[in-house]
């Protein structure tokens, strides 16, 4: 699920166990919604794709992208782009884990070596019309890339790496102490980092942190628990996981930081009953897809995978997906 501006894009997958290929044969849903009606794409089948793997997606120009992660042993399609009438294969040699959009163009970011026949270890650039590498690579697998609107930054596990512009080369520049890095984002000129680490380059940092170009700086008081993802919202971010508390206070999956302390996502803690994929923001609102079909606990409101937050509530969008 992802906010494009003036769109939101939803992605999602399903897997069917058929006799004629050697793997699950797995199909991918896309969904536009313009704020009041929920349009799907021609679906994607992929024998090659990991099962329940949808992939990272955005839309550039006005045309979905979708990244994915292949099964090794085969020639993995894992960067498409709908044309309008068919889905199209970008050639990339192993898998996409990241799709951003920074100062106009198209990042991709994985576990590739190459993009298009060009050389771009991990990180690749794409303007609309070309694919190029971008800076020197990074040795690793590259998971996230953010934009401070000053420096770029790209995550590797544990590892946090930014680029030099002046000499087009990405420098290490801190470790995770006690976990890895899930995702990163920029937020009032710092860089905020998730994931399942206790600290960064030596300062205690559980599970979040604020890194202003310098100093790496604590959120007391967040989630008791690794968190998955992070997505602006409002004044601050939201961020969800397998966690199901944030200091003493109940807050089920995810939890917000309003740019000065944590709350749960709703009142009381209440929220999605189980498994939480991700976030994103559209139009003021939180939404949120969840592998579960109803969401906020005693009673429960249908939603069928994707659930929009308002003040009012857990609201499903527009009937929800069904066969996805």
């Amino acid at each position: 699920i992802r906010d494009c501006g003036s769109e939101l894009l939803i992605l999602a997958s399903e897997s069917i166990d058929t006799e004629y290929f050697p793997y699950y044969l797995n199909l991918l849903h896309a969904f536009r919604w313009d704020g009041t009606t929920l349009t799907k794409t021609r679906s994607y089948y992929d024998t090659e794709l990991d099962i329940d793997a949808a992939g990272p997606g955005v839309i550039y120009q006005g045309t979905i992208f979708t990244g994915g992660f292949g099964i090794k042993s085969l020639q993995g399609t894992r960067l498409r782009y709908y044309d309008g009438v068919e889905w199209q294969t970008v050639s990339v040699d192993d898998d996409v884990r990241a799709l951003e959009i920074i100062d106009g163009d198209l990042f991709a970011v994985g576990e590739f070596t190459s993009i298009e026949g060009v050389a771009a270890p991990s990180v690749a650039r794409f303007d609309g019309a070309t694919w190029t590498a971008f800076g020197s690579g990074l040795p690793a697998t590259a998971e996230t890339i953010a934009w401070t609107g000053s420096e770029y930054y790209a995550t590797t596990g544990s590892e946090l790496w930014k680029w030099q512009a002046h000499s087009d080369i990405w420098i290490k520049v801190a470790d995770a102490g006690g976990g890895s890095i899930t995702d990163a984002i920029a937020w009032n000129g710092d860089l905020v980092l998730v994931g399942s680490f206790t600290s960064m380059d030596g300062a205690p940092t559980e599970f979040v942190a604020r890194f202003d170009g310098s100093l790496f700086h604590a959120l007391p008081g967040g989630p008791n628990d690794p968190i998955d993802s992070v997505s602006l919202h409002g004044s601050g971010f939201v961020v969800e996981g397998g966690f199901l508390g944030i200091a003493s206070e109940p807050a089920n999956y995810t939890a917000v930081f309003d740019g000065s302390s944590w709350h749960p996502a709703r009142p009381g803690g209440l929220g999605v009953v189980c498994c939480p994929t991700t976030l994103s923001t559209y139009d003021g609102d939180l939404l949120i897809s969840s592998n579960n079909s109803s969401l906020e606990a005693p009673s429960t409101t249908a939603a069928h995978g994707v659930a929009c937050f308002t003040p009012s509530g857990w609201q499903g969008l527009s009937g929800g997906l069904h066969g996805g």
